[in-house]
């Protein structure tokens, strides 16, 4: 038979908990193998590649400054006009 446990004497902090078969089970140890498989550290990035990609975003400056002169004008030419608009 096998043996029954008194939950109120369990500690809350153990890591170990009470299987429904009534047997007791450690936590890390269920969990280890939760994902389904192992990743290859090959697959983790370092820090330096990480830092490489994130460099090749696009910041408010570079956007500015590739801007499309056009584009910058016109927007110019239309605030322009709505401030013109008011004085009449």
């Amino acid at each position: 038979m096998p043996k029954t446990y008194n939950m109120a004497n369990v500690p809350a902090k153990s890591g170990r908990i009470l299987g429904e078969d009534g047997k007791v089970y450690n936590l890390v140890d269920l969990l280890q193998n939760v994902g389904g498989g192992s990743m290859d550290p090959n697959d983790y990035y370092t820090k330096e590649e990480v830092d490489a990609e994130l460099s090749k975003k696009a910041s408010s400056s570079s956007l500015a400054a590739k801007a499309d002169k056009s584009v910058v004008d016109d927007l110019i030419s239309r605030v322009e006009a709505l401030e013109g608009a008011g004085d009449a």
